[in-house]
C-alpha cells in the first residue's frame, strides 16, 4: 500500500501545475506532448508546454514564483524548464524559449534569488536576467528595469535599464 501511495505522490508532482493563464485576448493554444488544447483564462500550465497565440491575440501567464510572461500575436513560447523550490534557490531554474513573436517578462522569485538560473532564449540570443523587466522579439531585446545579459554569436552584452540590443 505504501508503494502505491508513493507512486501516486510522485506522479502528481511530475505533472503539477507551474502556473496559469491569467489573461487572454483572442485565441491561443497549447501543445502538451502530442495533444493540442485551446487555452482560456485560468488554464493550468505545466513544464514542457508550448504555447501559441493566433493573429490579433495575446496571452499572459503567471508562474508559481510570481514571474509574469506575456506573449503577443502570432507568438510561440516553449516552457523548456521550470523548477521552483520555495525552500532553495539551488533547486530553482527556468529556461523559456521564445520560438517566434514578441514577449514581455517580469521576473519573480527565481529571478531575484537565482538570477544566473533564469534564462530566456530567442532564435538568435540567450538572455540572462538580474531582477528585471524586459521586452523583446526575435531580433531585439530591451531592458526596462534592472539589468540583463544578452549572449548572441559568442558575444555577451550587459544591457542596463533603458537600453536595447539588436541580435544578428
Amino acid at each position: 500500500m505504501k508503494i502505491i501511495y508513493l507512486i501516486l505522490l510522485l506522479s502528481i508532482s511530475l505533472f503539477a501545475s507551474i502556473g496559469q493563464v491569467s489573461a487572454l485576448k483572442g485565441q491561443a493554444s497549447l501543445l502538451r506532448g502530442s495533444e493540442s488544447l485551446a487555452l482560456s483564462t485560468g488554464f493550468k500550465i505545466e513544464e514542457h508546454d508550448v504555447i501559441s497565440t493566433a493573429d490579433k491575440s495575446k496571452l499572459q501567464v503567471i508562474f508559481n514564483d510570481g514571474t509574469i510572461i506575456t506573449i503577443g500575436k502570432k507568438s510561440k513560447l516553449d516552457i523548456a524548464t521550470y523548477l521552483y523550490d520555495e525552500q532553495s534557490s539551488d533547486n530553482s531554474k527556468t529556461n523559456f524559449k521564445f520560438l517566434k513573436g514578441a514577449f514581455k517578462s517580469i521576473t519573480g522569485k527565481i529571478g531575484h534569488l537565482a538570477p544566473s538560473k533564469f534564462k530566456l532564449s530567442t532564435k538568435t540570443a540567450t538572455i540572462g536576467i538580474r531582477g528585471t523587466i524586459l521586452l523583446g522579439n526575435q531580433q531585439r531585446v530591451a531592458c526596462t528595469q534592472g539589468t540583463i545579459t544578452v549572449s548572441s554569436n559568442g558575444i555577451l552584452r550587459v544591457v542596463p535599464a533603458g537600453m536595447i540590443v539588436q541580435t544578428p
